[in-house]
């Protein structure tokens, strides 16, 4: 079997996790595809991989995803868990953050 190139592999875990997202109908807070994600992890290939809905999207940048891909590639050499954990707890705090931000926005200034 002829070995594929990242590039590929990437394009691989793109269409597999859309046919995950339209197949398993998660459930999601706004009842549409807009606010769901998905995490994909090839152990075999190394590539890490996430898909997610424009809500989240809009929330959480290409930039923070391609960060946070890096800073996660030593932890899954060591361990698939620490890997995703470091992955999930990142997305979340970036994503909170977000969320205080716009709290923070919509406050009354004091005088």
């Amino acid at each position: 079997m002829e070995e594929s190139s990242n590039g590929e592999l990437i394009d691989y875990a793109a269409v597999y996790s859309y046919y995950l997202l339209e197949s398993w109908k998660l459930p999601g807070h706004c009842k549409s595809k807009l606010d769901r994600i998905i995490i994909f992890y090839s152990a075999d290939d190394g590539v890490l991989y996430t898909m997610a809905g424009e809500y989240i999207r809009q929330r959480l940048p290409i930039e923070d995803i391609q960060r946070i891909a890096v800073e996660s590639s030593a932890l899954f050499r060591s361990s698939i868990y620490e890997g995703l954990l470091y992955v999930i707890m990142q997305y979340r705090y970036v994503l909170l953050f977000f969320l205080i931000e716009i709290r923070q926005a919509a406050q009354p200034i004091r005088i």
